[in-house]
């Protein structure tokens, strides 16, 4: 057989303006070693369709030379020979989405500002969690777990651990599973200034165990949160909700 690679790459010196409005998918060929590459550090790049990084495809990037536009999409594929996402400037409305079919490798690229974060893995075989190992810690709009096959999507690990999300927190709508914190210790603080709801299969849990702990603060400034659930998965460990933060004055809903 044949394995046939793309390289693109943009040299110094000249203004390279990049658009990509359609789908580009960098991977490897018919599950070979060689990989394609796309080097953008020269160039002025913005995704307004979709960008997408699967098995040994490689993205080389800066905040500064890639912005995802507020109707662009980053989606991380492949079976996790390399989970990593590339360094971008996020807009007010991209969305970064996690669709692996494997997981040998804890995602990386995670300490990055972002808008929308979607986790939808259908496929993802038994028994492979998705690890953050407390690094995914800002998301400005909302933070959707829709399905993991019934694996858990893992935020922490052992570790003192903050994540602000400014938007909504929805899990559900496949087999969904949120981690907040796994291990023996460590203490995992997620904040929420929108909505939350759980639906369908999704469950949010702490499976970690000893002297580990999980919160989660309703944390709007002031109005109302709303809180809906119409799964039974919320965690038998405990999970400590906070409608507040002390200096907020907002209100949180209960609805089914």
């Amino acid at each position: 057989s044949t394995t046939r690679t793309l390289t693109i790459r943009f040299t110094t010196g000249n203004a390279n303006i990049v658009d990509i409005a359609g789908t580009l998918r960098m991977m490897n060929v018919n599950g070979g070693t060689a990989a394609s590459t796309l080097t953008l550090t020269n160039s002025s790049a913005t995704v307004t369709g979709t960008l997408e990084r699967g098995n040994r495809g490689a993205i080389t990037s800066t905040a500064a030379n890639l912005s995802i536009a507020s109707s662009g999409t980053f989606r991380l594929l492949g079976s996790g020979i390399s989970n990593l996402i590339p360094t971008a400037t996020w807009q007010s409305g991209s969305t970064c989405e996690i669709a692996v079919t494997g997981n040998s490798a804890s995602i990386t690229g995670l300490g990055q500002t972002f808008h929308n974060f979607t986790v939808n893995c259908p496929a993802l075989p038994a028994g492979t969690p998705l690890q953050c190992e407390g690094a995914l810690r800002t998301i400005n709009g909302t933070l959707t777990v829709s399905n993991t096959n019934g694996n858990a999507f893992r935020l922490a690990h052992g570790t003192t651990y903050p994540l602000v999300v400014k938007g909504g927190l929805v899990v559900g709508g496949g087999a969904a599973m949120l981690d907040l914190i796994y291990g023996s210790a460590g203490a995992a603080t997620v904040s929420i200034e929108g909505d939350i709801s759980v639906s369908g299969s999704g469950s949010i849990i702490k499976s970690g165990t000893g002297a580990s702990t999980a919160t989660v603060n309703f944390s709007k400034s002031s109005g109302i949160q709303t809180f809906t659930s119409t799964a039974t998965g919320l965690s038998a460990s405990t999970i400590t909700w906070n409608a507040g933060t002390g200096s907020t004055s907002n209100t949180v809903q209960l609805a089914s």
